[in-house]
């Protein structure tokens, strides 16, 4: 039997020590556990679908007289909070509001605004708050003429 000398076990003790070396690094430097995003409530998820079933529903009167609502709408940000804006007294803006709160339980709060932009936040002074989980979807109306300007209709609800 040939004999290579100790030099091959060094070599073998080196590669194992640099395995769990290797090892140990990957195990402290990965995450130990993945945070999942909060699940949507059964009740915000069925509210969310059917505002915008509603807004985009062509096939139905009442779908078509939202989605124009909002196509002939200016930038503009409604609060069912407090109405600073002065949502109620536009026509246009008080049906949205109607609409959003005929699905929206009695528990919730709501923002809702209406962009020609994909970048739609919230206006001063309304703030969607801190301290709450707050909810947030949204729909892209495009017209059918050209001539006209898309809009985002955003809205965000939260538990009082």
């Amino acid at each position: 039997m040939l004999r290579y000398g100790k030099k091959g076990y060094l070599k073998t003790i080196e590669a194992v020590i640099a395995i769990v070396l290797l090892l140990i690094f990957i195990y402290s430097a990965l995450p130990r556990y993945m945070e999942h995003p909060p699940e949507v409530p059964a009740v915000v998820e069925n509210v969310q679908n059917m505002i915008i079933n509603d807004i985009t529903n062509v096939k139905s009167g009442t779908g078509k007289y939202y989605r124009e609502m909002v196509l002939d709408s200016n930038e503009k940000t409604c609060s069912g909070v407090e109405d600073v804006t002065n949502c109620r007294s536009v026509s246009d803006l008080n049906s949205l509001m109607l609409l959003v709160e005929k699905h929206l339980p009695s528990d919730y709060y709501y923002i809702f605004k209406i962009c020609d932009q994909v970048s739609c936040i919230p206006d001063e002074p309304i703030k969607t708050p801190v301290d709450k989980t707050v909810y947030m979807d949204d729909v892209f109306l495009s017209p059918d003429d050209p001539n006209r300007d898309s809009k985002i209709f955003r809205f965000w609800i939260w538990q009082k």
